[in-house]
């Protein structure tokens, strides 16, 4: 038996996907009061007429990270884990509960894995687990942190998460981490990545001067079913980062913006520009009552420049990476489609 965690996300729902095309049936956890609506436009999307039929071979598990009880019944006659779940937030106010979740959350899971026997555990880390070297203009499996101080919240939980692994992996449980760049794909539409395209779609005027890694969420699951099923050899006990290209963030907005008919954001904001915003923003949002849209974090993310390489996996296996323009334009098309099928 497979156990997939996080099986509502769109990285999990994904990987689920692929996966119940060669299994007789997969489990995979989500919350109690999670929608799979995602999973369902997207087995509906790729697969319109088989949709029910692999629906079918999901045996989901209510199981919270935190309830080791509901984790050791999804983990019973599992000998394989992908571990996609993990909190993601840069709101302020939930920076301590994401640390916590997301590393206490991964180390009951692999305790119990050990207990349980499993043969191989993948985790999906993140590029955000990574030092950047000033020196050095691309970052890869080789750069490991020095400190946590100046990192955002989300980059030390996944840090954490991956010293967890590590932990786990002396303790004799074999694993391979994947450290992914932004992933592109369809999901909820008004959060992650996925919320690229529905911000061009409302015709965005601005754009800032950051740009980043980015990778398909195809290309997320066949590296991970590839070191996992066929490749594990080479795999077991390594991580690799998952990028693609690197594009800067009006590259990458004009292009989503070509694919859905729209326009395409024409005025750049500065990082002066963009810190004054965020001032009127959390007066705003103190006197409204409501979360900040833009936060310290976001506008790191989206002033600075970061360089990733994804070349490992493609020396360590056969492997090879769809262009972004495929993925931003199978997005897209998916994005119209659910929103014509409204």
């Amino acid at each position: 038996m497979i156990l997939v965690t996080g099986g509502t996300g769109m990285l999990g729902s994904h990987l689920l996907m692929r996966l119940v095309q060669n299994e007789p049936m997969v489990r995979a956890t989500k919350r109690k009061h999670s929608s799979l609506q995602v999973v369902e436009n997207l087995f509906h999307f790729f697969y319109p007429e088989e949709a029910k039929t692999l629906l079918n071979k999901i045996e989901w598990v209510d199981a919270d990270l935190k309830d080791t009880y509901q984790l050791a019944k999804a983990l019973h006659n599992v000998d394989t884990v992908y571990h996609t779940a993990a909190i993601v937030s840069f709101r302020r106010k939930d920076e301590i509960d994401m640390i916590v979740n997301n590393r206490e959350g991964t180390a009951n899971l692999l305790d119990l894995s050990i207990e349980a026997g499993v043969k191989k555990f993948c985790h999906v880390s993140s590029v955000a687990a990574l030092e950047k070297v000033e020196d050095k203009k691309y970052t890869d499996e080789e750069n490991y942190w020095k400190t946590e101080k100046a990192k955002h919240a989300y980059g030390i939980s996944k840090f954490q998460s991956e010293m967890e692994v590590w932990r786990a992996k002396e303790m004799g449980l074999p694993i391979v981490i994947v450290n992914p760049s932004i992933i592109l794909g369809p999901g909820t539409w008004q959060s992650g990545s996925s919320q690229f395209f529905s911000s061009v779609a409302e015709e965005m005027y601005f754009y800032t001067e950051g740009g980043t890694g980015f990778v398909d969420v195809l290309d997320c699951v066949d590296a991970m079913i590839s070191l996992v099923s066929t490749h594990w050899e080479a795999a077991n006990g390594k991580r690799f980062v998952l990028n693609s290209d690197n594009l800067a963030y009006k590259d990458l907005f004009t292009r989503i913006a070509k694919e859905i008919n729209t326009q395409a954001p024409k005025w750049k904001i500065s990082r002066r520009g963009i810190t004054i915003a965020y001032w009127f923003e959390s007066i705003l949002s103190m006197l409204m009552r409501r979360q900040p849209k833009i936060t310290k974090s976001t506008i790191n993310s989206a002033t600075n420049r970061s360089y990733y390489s994804g070349k490992l996996i493609t020396e360590t296996i056969p492997f090879t990476y769809r262009s972004i323009d495929e993925a931003i334009k199978r997005v897209a098309k998916q994005f119209l489609w659910e929103h014509q099928n409204r």
